[in-house]
């Protein structure tokens, strides 16, 4: 996975950044992502706890 945080403190959905995502013409393509704003640091394990994913 490739983090580019260093350029702004934001959120960026770019799903085909680093693998191309090919979508046929008649076919629409849904997704879906997951944000948790911590101030502060949080230990990896945590914030997948808190999001409720397996790391």
């Amino acid at each position: 996975m490739v983090r580019r945080t260093a350029m702004y403190p934001g959120v960026c959905v770019a799903y085909a950044f680093d693998t191309p995502a090919v979508v046929a013409a008649s076919r629409p393509r849904h997704n879906c992502f997951l944000v948790l704003v911590a101030d502060g640091l949080l230990d990896p394990d945590d914030v997948a706890a808190r999001l409720g994913v397996t790391p």
